[in-house]
C-alpha cells in the first residue's frame, strides 16, 4: 500500500501554478517527462531509501507486491537529476545503476514466461529512465562509485543479453502457437516491448555518450543485432506463410500497422548495427546472400509446381531485409554528419 501510495505522489501532475510558485520543473524530453519537484524535496528525498526499496523487492515473491515496489523504483529514478545536489546525483545514479543490474538478474529467476517479462521489462523501463536522466554519467567512474558492479563491463552486457534472450524466447512463443499472434497476445507483445526498450537504451547512450561511448557500447551489444534482425525476419517470413497458406483475406489496417512496426523495428535495429558497421554489414550481407540464394531457386523451378506460401515468405525476407540494409545505411549518413 505504501509503495503505491508513493507512486501515485510522484505521478501527480503539479500544475503550473505550483511549478511557479515552488520552484519545481518538468522537464521534457525525446522520451518523455522526467518528474522535476521542488527543491525542498533535497531533505526529505535520499538515495538510501531507493536502495532499501531495491534490496526489499526480492523479499515480496507476489506479483502485485513485487510490480509496485518495481514501478515505484522506475517513479524515483524519474526525478530529474538537477533536483538534488551534486552529490546526492551520484549517489542516485550508482544506486540506479545497481539496481537496474539487480532486476536484470532477478527477471533471470523468475519461473514463468510471464513473471520474467514483466520484471524484465521493468527493469528495462528502469534503465531508460536512468539513461534519460543521467546519460553517459552513468559510466563515468569519476561519477559514481561503484564497488560490485560497473555500467560498461556488467549492466550494458546483461541489458544486451536479456534483450537477445527475450527475442529468443518471443521467437520460441509464436512458433508453438503456429504464428497466431492471437494465442500469444498475454506475453509476445510484453517481450518485444522490452527488447525494444533495451534497443533504445542503447541507441539513447551511443548519443549521449558521443564517440567515446560507441566503442563500450559495441563490445556490450556483440551478438544482439544478429539476433534482433534474424528474428525478425523468421518472425515476418513465418507470419507471410502462414497467411498464405491460409488464404486469409488483406486487412488493410492490420497491414499498416505492421509496415509501421516493421519500419520502427529496422530503425531500431540501425541504431545498434552502426555500433560495429563492419559486423553488422557482414550479418546482412551473409542473410542477403542466402535469400537470394533461395529466391534463386524458386526461379529455377517457376515453371515446375511451387509453393505459394513459400515463394510469398521468402519475398517477404527480401523486403525486410533490404529495409534493415536501408536504414542501416541511414542512420550511417546521418551519424557522420
Amino acid at each position: 500500500a505504501l509503495a503505491a501510495l508513493v507512486c501515485e505522489v510522484l505521478a501527480w501532475e503539479f500544475g503550473d501554478d505550483f511549478l511557479s510558485a515552488k520552484g519545481g520543473e518538468r522537464a521534457v524530453t525525446r522520451r518523455g517527462a522526467l518528474l522535476r519537484p521542488p527543491k525542498s524535496w533535497w531533505d526529505g528525498y535520499v538515495p538510501q531509501f531507493l536502495g532499501g526499496v531495491f534490496g526489499s523487492i526480492a523479499r515480496y515473491p507476489d506479483k502485485t507486491t513485487g510490480h509496485e515496489l518495481r514501478q515505484l523504483c522506475i517513479q524515483m529514478g524519474s526525478i530529474h537529476r538537477s533536483t538534488f545536489p551534486v552529490e546526492t546525483q551520484r549517489q542516485m545514479a550508482s544506486v540506479l545503476v545497481e539496481g537496474c543490474l539487480h532486476l536484470l538478474k532477478l527477471s533471470q529467476q523468475q519461473e514463468g514466461e510471464e513473471e520474467y517479462t514483466l520484471v524484465a521489462l521493468d527493469a528495462a523501463s528502469l534503465l531508460h529512465r536512468a539513461i534519460s536522466n543521467y546519460g553517459w554519467d552513468l559510466a563515468r567512474t569519476e561519477y559514481i562509485s561503484i564497488s560490485q558492479s560497473s555500467f560498461a563491463s556488467t549492466l550494458l552486457p546483461a541489458a544486451a543479453g536479456c534483450a537477445a534472450d527475450i527475442l529468443r524466447r518471443s521467437f520460441s512463443k509464436l512458433l508453438e502457437a503456429n504464428w497466431d499472434t492471437d494465442a500469444v497476445h498475454d506475453v509476445a507483445p510484453r517481450m518485444e516491448e522490452c527488447a525494444d526498450v533495451l534497443l533504445d537504451c542503447l541507441v539513447l547512450l551511443a548519443e549521449e555518450g558521443g564517440a567515446g561511448a560507441v566503442g563500450a557500447l559495441a563490445r556490450a551489444a556483440d551478438g544482439l543485432y544478429e539476433t534482433y534482425v534474424l528474428c525478425h525476419l523468421q518472425a515476418a517470413a513465418a507470419e507471410e506463410r502462414r497467411v498464405a497458406a491460409g488464404g486469409e483475406d488483406v486487412d488493410e489496417v492490420g497491414d499498416a500497422i505492421a509496415e509501421t512496426q516493421r519500419e520502427e523495428r529496422a530503425v531500431a535495429a540501425a541504431g545498434v548495427g552502426r555500433l560495429d558497421v563492419a559486423r553488422a554489414a557482414q550479418i546482412l550481407g551473409a542473410a542477403c546472400a542466402d535469400i537470394f540464394r533461395r529466391l534463386a531457386v524458386l526461379g529455377c523451378s517457376a515453371q515446375q509446381h511451387t509453393d505459394v506460401a513459400i515463394a510469398a515468405a521468402t519475398l517477404e525476407e527480401v523486403s525486410s531485409i533490404l529495409l534493415f540494409l536501408a536504414r542501416l545505411v541511414n542512420y550511417i549518413l546521418l551519424w557522420q554528419k
